[in-house]
C-alpha cells in the first residue's frame, strides 16, 4: 500500500511500518518523550533515534535526504496509524472485536 507524499518538492513512496519495525515506532515514542538527565544520556537517546530512522526509513525511495528525514518518518508513524485504524474499524463492523479496542495498545479494552 505505497503512498506518495511531497515534501518542498521532493517525492518519497512510502509505506506503513512492517510489523518488525512496530517496536522501533514505539521506541522512539518512548525515548522523544523522555526527558534525558545529562549530556551523555542525550547523546545515547540520540544515537539510538538515528538508528530507528535509519531501519524505517531504509525501503523509502528515493533515499531521503537529511533534511527531510524527520517529516518522512512522521509521515511514515501517520500513515501507520491510519491503515491500522482502518484495519481495527473494519474488524469492529464485522462484529470480530465485540469490545472497543484501546488505539494505543491495540487491544480490547
Amino acid at each position: 500500500m505505497e503512498k506518495i507524499i511531497e515534501i518542498e518538492g521532493a517525492e518519497y513512496a512510502i509505506e506503513p511500518a512492517k510489523p518488525w519495525q512496530i517496536p522501533l515506532l514505539r521506541l522512539y515514542l518512548d525515548l522523544s518523550e523522555k526527558k534525558p538527565k545529562n549530556v551523555k544520556e542525550a547523546k545515547e537517546m540520540g544515537k539510538q533515534i538515528e538508528e530507528i530512522f535509519e531501519l524505517v526509513l531504509a525501503n523509502v525511495t528515493p533515499k531521503v535526504p537529511p533534511k527531510h528525514r524527520m517529516a518522512v518518518f512522521n509521515a511514515i508513524q501517520v500513515y501507520t496509524a491510519a491503515v491500522t485504524n482502518k484495519a481495527l474499524s473494519f474488524f469492529q463492523t464485522q462484529g470480530i472485536f465485540s469490545q472497543p479496542i484501546d488505539q494505543k495498545s491495540a487491544r480490547p479494552m
